[in-house]
């Protein structure tokens, strides 16, 4: 594996080449993770205990969407508790979070859904596709060789590994044939 412009990993196959999101894989991940643990087939996403918990300053709106999606967000492995008017303390975040962002993640998972009144299937992928995409490695980060490997893992054990939530390619393939003939090859 390797880092191609701190975006794509590259990995050789046997029949050809791989080219990978690493953005659009690790969404595909985290929006399958959370969807599993919403929908009870597991006992919800590991939280990573912070070790200074964050508090964090809500908007009305923001409030009112934790209020209305907190069974939701703890599922998904956020720990979360009030603090006075409208505070909450973040004690715990998803395990697999990459850009956590010191709450920046969380905020703009509840703008997303701070128009929302009451939890509905159609706002609940709304809320793991926000998650996904929020939480999800950037393209243009690096990557260790190990964190590569367990990405592309992590993907290929997904149910749908080819797309993003949003319906974007995870990965693009190009056979020996294809490689050969772009070089004159054959």
């Amino acid at each position: 594996f390797w880092q191609l412009h701190r975006t794509y990993i590259v990995t050789q196959i046997r029949g050809g080449l791989v080219l990978i999101d690493q953005h659009n894989s690790h969404e595909r991940i985290l929006y399958n993770e959370a969807q599993q643990a919403l929908a009870g087939r597991d006992r919800g996403v590991p939280t990573q205990q912070l070790l200074f918990p964050a508090h964090l300053e809500l908007t009305p709106g923001q409030v009112q969407a934790w209020q209305t999606h907190s069974d939701q967000l703890a599922a998904m492995g956020f720990t979360i508790e009030p603090f006075g008017g409208q505070s909450i303390l973040v004690q715990g975040i998803p395990a697999s979070l990459k850009n956590w962002n010191e709450g920046q993640l969380l905020l703009d998972i509840l703008d997303d859904l701070a128009w929302d009144d009451k939890p509905s299937q159609e706002n609940q992928v709304d809320l793991l596709a926000s998650y996904a995409c929020h939480g999800a490695v950037r393209a243009g980060e690096p990557l260790t060789v190990p964190e590569m490997q367990n990405l592309v893992d992590q993907l290929f054990a997904t149910d749908t590994p080819l797309s993003c939530p949003h319906g974007r390619p995870t990965l693009i393939q190009f056979s020996l044939a294809e490689l050969e003939k772009r070089f004159g090859r054959t």
